[in-house]
């Protein structure tokens, strides 16, 4: 099985020139057009792979993947402070349909968590058969420190050869504040049931980021669910955030993409195999937009994304719905939420403080060896500090104070055996 190769890079990739990763100007960039249904290319088409394609490389690759159906389960971060329903000033949110887009910044508490785990994603598309770029917004959600869920349309057209070759995220992007920053991708993944062959049912993508700016804005937890009666179940509220735009044919947003809205209700009914629609109106901008279910207990989890469309009447939006094949794949790509953000990947070493913004210690103090080799790794694969410890000499010390803020890489040879983990530069 291939691993990601670069689940985070160490900078900011935004200033370097490789086909459309220009310098990021948001004033390039308008909302992408909402697509319609339109039927796969090829309904004899039966393989799904993941596909990758490596931003910093501008490579594509076809990943193989294994049944990880009993990988640790992934936790959301940090917790929920108020249910969503008591979040609205303006009054109760309808349980029996989707409501209409409203202005997310009128919500209590406006942009905490849940609302800081939206992100605003500005692409540039690049088309090999014109050689000419184009500039788009899709609508996002975190779902780990690194990872972002959106549409598969956000990062390959299904009507032209035109895929994403830089993409440029901002959590919580409202009117042009952002308050967690921004970051970049380096790694894009879907399906080649949704790249190939235009499937709705898979129009699906993860999205790794250049630094685990989740660490400041949250993410949510990420599933799926096999009952689709879940979905269209009056007593279940899903909600839908993301960055609509204007258009001339009835869209009451006039902000073109730049203020966060959201929707909620459940499902009423399903199109396809993985595609669950209500009727009312979705709008450019919105493709990617999670949908995400927050339960009695308050704890919120994020089970698909915006995809399609009917902008006419009659009025209906779809969602794609993550099934146990696609979470699998994802699965296999996003590492786990653990301590590893505190300790290395084996028990009894630690690594503190982590993060850090310059010093960082490594205790190999509880563990028995003869000789360490230790290498520390910048997320493009160089070896950027080495250091050799015997038994008599557990405490490391690593200075990255002249090194870019980010995520870097350890391995360490114990007696041979070679043990892996992470460290995060901060500011």
């Amino acid at each position: 099985m291939i691993k990601s190769l670069f689940i985070f890079a160490t900078t900011v990739i935004s200033q370097i020139t490789v086909f459309g990763q220009e310098p990021f100007n948001k004033d390039w960039y308008v909302p992408l057009p909402l697509q319609s249904y339109t039927p796969p290319k090829d309904t004899a088409f039966k393989e799904n792979k993941l596909i990758v394609f490596n931003i910093l490389d501008q490579k594509f690759d076809t990943l193989q993947t294994e049944n990880y159906m009993n990988h640790p389960k992934h936790k959301s971060s940090p917790p929920n402070n108020k249910p969503l329903s008591e979040m609205n000033k303006n009054g109760d949110i309808p349980d029996f349909t989707f409501s209409n887009v409203q202005p997310a910044d009128q919500l209590a508490g406006f942009p905490n968590y849940p609302n800081s785990t939206v992100v605003k994603m500005f692409i540039t598309f690049f088309n090999p058969k014109n050689n000419q770029n184009s500039f788009g917004t899709c609508s996002g959600i975190m779902i780990h420190p690194g990872f972002i869920l959106t549409g598969g349309h956000c990062v390959k057209s299904k009507f032209d050869s035109s895929y994403a070759v830089s993409i440029t995220v901002i959590p919580a992007y409202n009117l042009g504040s952002r308050p967690f920053g921004l970051t970049t991708v380096t790694n894009w993944y879907s399906f080649t049931q949704w790249t190939q062959n235009g499937n709705l049912d898979y129009d699906m993508a993860i999205l790794s980021l250049s630094n685990p700016i989740g660490n400041a804005s949250g993410w949510l937890d990420w599933g799926y669910h096999a009952d689709t009666s879940f979905f269209t179940s009056p007593a279940n509220v899903f909600y839908s955030f993301g960055y609509p735009g204007y258009d001339p044919i009835g869209n009451p947003v006039f902000e073109e993409g730049e203020r966060m809205y959201y929707m909620t209700g459940n499902m009423d009914y399903w199109q396809s195999k993985n595609t669950m629609c209500h009727y009312n109106i979705g709008y450019q901008g919105q493709s990617g937009s999670g949908l995400f279910y927050t339960d009695s207990t308050n704890k919120s989890k994020v089970f698909g994304v915006l995809s399609h469309g009917n902008i006419f009447p009659p009025y209906f939006t779809c969602h794609c719905r993550m099934d146990s094949s696609m979470f699998n794949y994802f699965n296999s790509i996003i590492p786990t939420i653990s301590d590893i953000e505190t300790k290395s990947s084996i028990k009894n070493i630690s690594i503190y403080p982590n993060p850090s913004n310059s010093i960082f210690n490594i205790d190999f103090s509880e563990i028995h060896y003869k000789e360490i080799e230790l290498r520390v790794f910048n997320a493009l694969g160089m070896q950027i500090k080495k250091a050799s410890i015997n038994q008599f000499n557990s405490l490391v010390t690593i200075n990255l104070e002249s090194f870019p803020t980010g995520t870097y890489f350890i391995k360490a040879g114990i007696d041979g055996k070679l043990v892996n983990g992470r460290i995060c530069k901060t500011d």
